[in-house]
């Protein structure tokens, strides 16, 4: 099957996976993954796939700054960055917390 021509100019992905390499399915666990794998598990080509492979390849690139993203062979440095979020309270159902209650409803 061909796929048009700028399939190939989207930027892959390249991913370790540790059991992959255990298990000797992909040569020292790094698997590759193109905007063309993500057509075919799709079954279509849009503008929702196109973004969410590209948001996808931003986010790892955020992650894993100084590398490819996620691909960290064993024994290098290369680790995800972390980031410490402050504490939020949210009510699980917003729509059912005491403050958005009609008034008159006897629910508790």
């Amino acid at each position: 099957m061909s796929y048009p021509e700028f399939f190939a100019a989207v930027p892959r992905l390249t991913l370790r996976d540790p059991l992959a390499e255990l298990l000797g399915a992909a040569e020292n666990g790094l698997i590759e993954y193109g905007y063309t794998d993500a057509v075919k598990l799709a079954g279509h080509s849009c503008p929702t796939v196109a973004g969410a492979y590209l948001m996808t390849f931003r986010a790892l690139a955020k992650l894993y700054p100084g590398c490819p993203p996620s691909a960290a062979p064993s024994g290098s440095n290369c680790t995800p960055r972390r980031r410490t979020a402050p504490p939020v309270s949210l009510p699980l159902w917003p729509a059912c917390s005491p403050a958005r209650r009609v008034k008159g409803d006897s629910r508790e």
